[in-house]
């Protein structure tokens, strides 16, 4: 019997099963072999997480913090002696003091958003923030946004390779897992200050 005539065997005995699909505008199909059907009610197009994340990693010490919206607390911030607060995708959550700078970068957390400019803006606030204190950056869960925005900044400012930045970022926030697509930029923005392979 050939490995395709193996294959097609193996096939046959292959259950059909649906797979639910839920598109980032909160749009849900159901996915079944050949056929997609629209479902009537949509919910969010991302994971509601009600469990509140205060803390506030310190990825780089005394100077580079990360964590989600709930990070973004006065109390704390001044504790830790957080000068500047990076929003990435959303707005900062609360007032903050005048003597505590403020930025936002617009992202969504979809693969296809452009990422490497964003590193850049956010790498000429972060410089800033070093100089004379230190930043918060922060997006609504920790996870993604956020998370990509520090390994590139750590990537393009302090020469580190992907691999180690995201091992240092999850040595201090073990859920960071930025999502495919940025993962994928991530690589590219390494490879440029890499440069060329001889």
């Amino acid at each position: 019997m050939s490995l395709l005539e193996k294959i097609q065997a193996r096939r046959r005995c292959l259950r059909t099963c649906d797979t639910l699909v839920t598109y980032p505008d909160g749009s849900q199909v159901i996915e079944r072999a050949t056929e997609v059907i629209p479902m009537q009610n949509s919910t969010f197009g991302f994971v509601v997480d009600t469990k509140p994340d205060p803390e506030a990693a310190e990825i780089l010490p005394g100077k580079l913090f990360l964590g989600s919206q709930d990070a973004v607390d006065v109390e704390r911030l001044l504790r830790l002696g957080v000068t500047h607060v990076l929003s990435v995708g959303i707005e900062c959550p609360i007032l903050l003091p005048p003597s505590i700078e403020k930025h936002h970068i617009a992202c969504l957390d979809v693969p296809e958003y452009p990422l490497y400019q964003l590193v850049r803006e956010a790498r000429v606030f972060i410089n800033v923030a070093r100089e004379t204190g230190s930043v918060l950056v922060h997006c609504n869960a920790g996870i993604s946004r956020s998370v990509a925005i520090v390994v590139g900044y750590l990537i393009l400012e302090e020469k580190i390779p992907l691999a180690e930045a995201m091992e240092m970022v999850r040595r201090k926030r073990p859920g960071a897992k930025p999502n495919d697509g940025f993962m994928k930029q991530l690589q590219e923005i390494a490879d440029k200050v890499a440069g060329p392979k001889t």
